[in-house]
């Protein structure tokens, strides 16, 4: 038998004893051990587990691929949203946008921009070129909302900041 499937079966081993020992009854039977299991295991000791392994035939370790499949995608959209909120915060998106697109809260925010070291300033009337062009970006949007990266194309092609982007979307979007 191959080490890491031993390894694999011993640790699964020590964690259900020590929930066993923790009275973790709950974490057992999900698990898939009953209540004959569960007392037979509340009688082992750590010791012992070496020599249950040499027995594999109790053991099955499956994967639920779709399950797998739809977490790795759950959990790289939840890692591309965080990648993205901390570019727009670095790139000094105004608390509301941040709010609105990751529902990101304000003491997160505020200890994201004091970790980026992102100073605050004040936002100067823009000019009206800027507004004309930033209007003109959202004419062309068929979609109420805007994604992360469109608001930084937004700002990459009309030279405005986040924050004058962020309030005529806002005026744009009232009725």
């Amino acid at each position: 038998m191959r080490t890491d499937i031993i390894n694999l079966m011993v640790a699964i081993l020590t964690y259900a004893v020590r929930c066993a020992e923790d009275g973790d009854l709950e974490g057992l039977l999900e698990m898939g051990f009953g209540p004959t299991e569960i007392a037979l295991l509340a009688e082992l000791k750590l010791i012992h587990v070496r020599g249950i392994v040499r027995h594999t035939d109790c053991f099955s370790v499956r994967l639920n691929q779709p399950a797998f499949r739809s977490m790795v995608r759950s959990v790289r959209l939840d890692g591309d949203a965080a990648e993205w909120e901390h570019v727009l915060i670095r790139c000094d998106a105004p608390f509301d946008m941040v709010r609105q697109l990751f529902g990101t809260s304000r003491r997160t925010y505020k200890n994201w921009r004091r970790l980026f070291k992102i100073s605050w300033v004040s936002c100067s009337k823009p000019d009206p070129g800027m507004v004309i062009a930033i209007r003109n970006h959202l004419a062309d949007r068929a979609h109420d909302r805007l994604a992360p990266h469109e608001y930084l194309q937004m700002s990459e092609e009309t030279g405005a900041p986040l924050r004058t982007i962020w309030r005529e979307v806002c005026n744009w979007q009232e009725p």
